[in-house]
């Protein structure tokens, strides 16, 4: 972490959350729950939550600063979306720190207006939240903290829940106009690009690359049902239309025009891709090895992407069946690496 932010961070940590969570419940404790005249029991009892929630929310700087790089100030907020840590469970697992240490304050000197406080601070939360925060986040991130926010509780800790097919297609990212594709088809870019999400989220990836992999997922199959002329690829066909439309990212567009052969050339979207269009669940041949190599993927990428390439040879071997040039290419590049 650098000094600087390092240092903001700190800064707005003693000014804000010391401020409405330490000192003004301390000078109201002071004042109406006589914390002088408290007893050993009474600190025992609040202890467990100071420290819940000076840890919870150390933690939470912590990703701000290392994977958002920014802060929890509105001034100077992360310039990544922070989906990781305690915000895997709870999307403001911050305020609730915040409120655990009040709660700690409540038990500590237990009076009414602490307990007032209390309320209001959480009243106070929960409408910045809605009416400010959560739009200037719909903003900032879009797609990405849309599905965020589908998967993961305002306030309540939980698992993320999984989203259906459907939800996914209601995203930014859908098929274009352009599209021509039947039921069947849509479904299995459906799968796709829910496989893609679900190793991005194992992986750790930033929100710009995830975003990438799913753009390619759902303009890969794009044409695959539509009447093209003799030689022409329907991934060659949907590269070259979305480039039209003004895509200009050649790493996306490499995947969507070589996933079914492979591309020496390809980085981590094209191999992301071809790795998925290949192991989405929705394939009949070989359904539970498929299943098992496609929960391998975050954690052996490069291998079972050369597991997969070599089978597909031996498979069109064994079948008398041409393998394509790229295919060879692309193979022979896997096993330089």
């Amino acid at each position: 972490m650098r000094p600087g932010l390092l240092l903001k961070n700190l800064l707005f940590t003693l000014l804000v959350p010391g401020t409405v969570a330490v000192y003004v419940p301390y000078v109201m404790g002071a004042r109406y729950g006589s914390l002088a005249a408290l007893g050993w029991p009474r600190f025992l009892m609040a202890a467990p939550f100071f420290l819940l929630g000076a840890a919870l929310y150390g933690w939470c700087v912590w990703d701000f600063a290392t994977l958002g790089r920014g802060t929890p100030a509105p001034i100077d907020p992360p310039r990544e979306l922070v989906a990781h840590g305690p915000y895997r469970y709870v999307r403001n697992p911050m305020y609730l720190a915040v409120l655990c240490v009040i709660l700690a304050w409540v038990v500590l000197a237990p009076s009414r207006p602490v307990a007032l406080y209390g309320l209001v601070v959480a009243l106070a939360m929960h409408t910045f939240v809605l009416l400010v925060e959560e739009p200037q986040l719909q903003r900032r991130f879009g797609a990405a903290y849309d599905m965020y926010r589908r998967k993961v509780r305002r306030w309540m800790p939980g698992r993320a829940r999984r989203l259906s097919r459907r939800e996914l297609a209601e995203r930014d990212f859908g098929l274009p106009a352009w599209a021509e594709v039947g039921r069947r088809r849509r479904e299995h870019i459906e799968r796709v690009a829910a496989l893609l999400l679900d190793w991005a989220e194992r992986m750790d990836i930033s929100d710009a690359e995830r975003d990438r992999w799913l753009k390619a997922a759902w303009l890969h199959d794009a044409l695959r049902d539509a009447r093209l002329a003799q030689k022409v690829t329907h991934g060659g066909a949907a590269a070259d239309r979305a480039a039209q439309d003004g895509e200009k990212d050649q790493g996306v567009l490499d995947a969507i025009r070589y996933h079914s052969t492979g591309f020496a050339g390809w980085d981590e979207v094209g191999k992301m891709l071809y790795l998925a269009d290949y192991l989405e669940p929705g394939r009949r041949r070989n359904g539970k090895e498929r299943s098992r190599l496609a929960d391998r993927v975050p954690r052996q990428r490069d291998r079972i992407l050369r597991k997969i390439v070599a089978y597909e040879i031996r498979w069109r071997v064994r079948k008398g069946r041409p393998v394509h040039p790229l295919t060879i290419e692309f193979w022979n590049a896997l096993s330089r690496d």
